[in-house]
């Protein structure tokens, strides 16, 4: 009895038992088809979420790579605007300091032509007072003419006289025979007095003929000393001009130089904010690669939640269900889901650091746009003054070149006086000699005079020895005698003038060397200047090329900052798509985090249940 009723108990027992699984199956199995069916919309939603992530970090990265690609684009081009920048700069400071140089230069050159313009003022001077002083021979050699007119008229009348004589001698028949003499020998030096008389007049044509001619020709010298002196004064002005004119060429360097280190400044900060970029990119790339493999393990602890919440509904659907099995395999679910939570956590922080990057990108982009912007106008600024400056030293080669020639051209007329003033100063020892052949020939005729004077003397001795037979000899002797004295005063005038006449020969022979010499030292001091110059003419095609080639390289350095603004733009606006595809993926997240919860709420209620 007592083995029966514990039978019977046993058996109560075992039916509790029985019933007890029998309702815990049941229970559990309508909980764990409701947590299956959960679970399944959960897991599709969060894969759903997931594939909505993979997406947007496509873009993602998709942006980071556009705005890695444009930032490591505009560091280059950046460092070559750097580079460029400090080229222009020192070709600029170049062409600067050489326009400075041409200024002192030319204001000395002005100068020196100034002096050359004084100086030809005074050459002017010293051919006028040459042409004076020929003025005056031509004169001299008039009063020589008129002078030797009158020797050439008593001459004349001596003959006249001595034929008179030779009439009284003849009345006064054996007693006039030395008269008959005297008479004869007056007539043939009166004779021998006219010829020479007629040479003196002959030479006297002659050197007023030279004289003619060294007038005109000394007028032509003081036209042409005239004329290069208004060469030389045109081109001191335009050196005067042309040193107006580099003032404002190096005011134009300079402007171009301020804005170049403008833009140079705006390169260094590209460079800073670009550098930013880069490194954000960097990062950014960074936390992609961590987003995208954590993704991938997302995907994976997804399929193993599945994996789990289906074997968990087919063991509950066989009826195999034991609760030890049970809760291992709700804590494999527990697992999957703590994994995929964790991963999700790593996918929202490294979004995060996306984020932060790509709002760094976008504020540095922003700024660099700006300032490419505004480097894009300095580098307008700079095209414009650089254009400028080569017109102006253009403008300023031709002008040089036209100085240069005016210079050559004063050189070339220098010498050409020179030549000319050699040429008269034969003429002028032609004139010389003529001169020396007259007084030459002014001495024969006083020795002519002193000759009839002393024949006159003796007709008067041999008048007063016969008496009155004498007395018309006497007569004619008295007269020739007169003729002679006044001849002979004729002759000293003439002499006078003659001296003088040497004296203005000799001081035209010495101005016409002073003059040679000056213009020999005049021309000496052009061909120095021209030397000179030549260099400095040098130096301005030199900085004319260099001038160019600023053009040249600031129309490329125009691109660069062209380029960075376009790299800028981009980089912009691949960090707003960033931005947005961020927030798209931080939804994404956020979303898969709540399922993730939902997951985790299920499977504590499911393990309290099994529990």
């Amino acid at each position: 009895m007592g083995f029966s009723k514990f039978k019977e108990e046993g058996n109560v027992l075992e039916k509790r038992e029985e019933k007890e699984r029998d309702s815990f199956s049941t229970t559990a199995t309508t909980s764990l088809e409701e947590l299956s069916k959960k679970f399944f919309q959960i897991s599709e939603d969060g894969m759903a979420a997931i594939e909505e992530l993979k997406s947007t970090m496509e873009q993602i990265a998709a942006a980071a790579d556009e705005s890695a690609g444009a930032a490591e684009e505009t560091l280059a081009t950046v460092k070559e605007v750097n580079n460029k920048a400090h080229l222009l700069t020192s070709e600029g400071e170049y062409v600067r300091n050489v326009v400075l140089d041409l200024q002192k230069t030319l204001k000395a050159s002005s100068e020196r032509l100034e002096e050359s313009v004084n100086g030809m003022q005074d050459f002017s001077r010293s051919a006028d007072k040459i042409a004076q002083k020929s003025r005056e021979i031509l004169e001299a050699s008039e009063n020589i003419s008129s002078a030797v007119e009158l020797i050439t008229n008593l001459s004349n009348k001596t003959s006249l006289f001595a034929l008179n004589a030779a009439i009284e001698a003849a009345r006064a028949e054996d007693k006039g025979r030395s008269f008959t003499v005297v008479a004869s020998e007056i007539r043939h030096i009166a004779g021998k007095s006219s010829s020479y008389a007629e040479g003196v007049r002959g030479n006297v044509k002659e050197v007023q003929n030279l004289i003619g001619t060294l007038q005109k020709e000394i007028e032509s010298v003081t036209k042409e000393i005239e004329d290069t002196a208004i060469i030389a004064k045109n081109a001191s002005s335009k050196g005067l001009n042309l040193i107006n004119h580099f003032v404002e060429i190096a005011e134009i360097v300079k402007e171009s130089l301020n804005r170049i280190k403008e833009v140079n400044k705006e390169a260094d900060f590209l460079l800073r904010g670009t550098e930013t970029i880069s490194a954000a990119a960097e990062e950014s790339a960074s936390a992609i690669n961590e987003v995208t493999s954590t993704i991938s393990q997302q995907v994976n602890a997804f399929k193993q939640v599945e994996k789990a919440a289906l074997l968990l509904t087919n063991t509950v659907k066989e009826g195999n269900l034991e609760r030890k099995e049970l809760l291992s395999s709700i804590e494999e679910v527990r697992n999957s889901i703590y994994s995929l939570e964790n991963s999700t956590e790593q996918i929202v922080e490294a979004l995060s650091q996306i984020e932060q990057a790509a709002e760094i990108s976008a504020d540095d982009a922003s700024k660099n746009l700006k300032v490419a912007e505004n480097g894009e106008n300095l580098m307008f600024e700079v095209n414009t003054f650089l254009e400028d400056l080569v017109k102006g030293l253009r403008m300023s080669k031709e002008n040089f070149q036209s100085i240069m020639e005016s210079i050559s051209r004063i050189e070339e007329k220098v010498r050409e006086i020179s030549d000319l003033l050699l040429r008269r100063k034969s003429d002028i020892n032609s004139i010389r000699l003529k001169v020396k052949t007259i007084q030459k020939l002014c001495r024969r005729i006083e020795n002519t005079i002193i000759q009839i004077t002393n024949l006159a003397v003796s007709g008067l001795i041999e008048a007063a020895r016969i008496g009155e037979l004498g007395d018309g000899f006497n007569d004619v002797s008295n007269d020739i005698r007169d003729l002679a004295v006044n001849a002979e005063e004729q002759l000293d005038r003439a002499e006078n003038t003659i001296e003088v006449l040497m004296e203005k020969i000799e001081s035209i022979l010495s101005d016409i060397d002073n003059l040679i010499l000056s213009l020999d030292r005049e021309r000496d001091k052009l061909q120095n200047l021209k030397f000179e110059l030549k260099e400095s003419e040098e130096e301005i095609e030199k900085s004319f090329n260099v001038a160019n080639g600023l053009l040249e390289s600031a129309e490329t350095l125009k691109k660069m900052v062209e380029q960075s603004k376009i790299a800028a733009q981009q980089i912009e606006e691949a960090a707003s798509i960033s931005l947005k595809n961020v927030t798209e993926s931080k939804e994404a997240a956020d979303l898969i985090l709540k399922n993730t919860k939902q997951m985790e709420e299920i499977a504590n209620r499911l393990a309290k249940l099994a529990s």
